[in-house]
């Protein structure tokens, strides 16, 4: 029995989250055919779905796939561990430094920047542990 499986080749500019993508396709009732995989490089998506998508459907991943923004996920700060170094707690920020498509990179920080004085001020704003990136 022959495989049905069709490879569609699509783009997507910005940032996207691969697996919240193929969740929204596969849960937009107009594309019938389940998206099994899915995988990318810079704006270069490859989608594999059970069967051959109609136009129809077609046009809806284009939909689908133009209309996706990934979900920022928030860290508590009083969730993190607190660094080796100085023991204080560690914070998680997104940074635009190295821009490279469809990654994002984070820069971890030992001091969440929440140590202030009775006025405000800030007065540890912490020191940076590693850049991290992240697909």
């Amino acid at each position: 029995m022959e495989s049905t499986m069709a490879t569609v080749n699509k783009t997507k500019s910005g940032t996207y989250e691969l697996s919240q993508l193929q969740a929204e396709i596969n849960s937009d009732a107009t594309i019938v055919p389940s998206c099994v995989s899915i995988s990318g490089r810079g704006q270069n998506l490859t989608l594999e779905f059970a069967a051959a998508l109609s136009a129809p459907e077609d046009t809806q991943l284009d939909v689908v796939i133009d209309e996706h923004a990934p979900v920022e996920q928030t860290i508590g700060v009083t969730t993190l561990p607190l660094s080796p170094l100085d023991n204080k707690k560690l914070a998680v920020h997104p940074s635009y430094k190295p821009n490279i498509d469809g990654i994002t990179t984070y820069a971890v920080w030992a001091g969440a920047g929440d140590e202030v004085d009775e006025s405000g001020v800030l007065v540890d704003d912490g020191e940076l542990v590693v850049d991290q990136n992240f697909i």
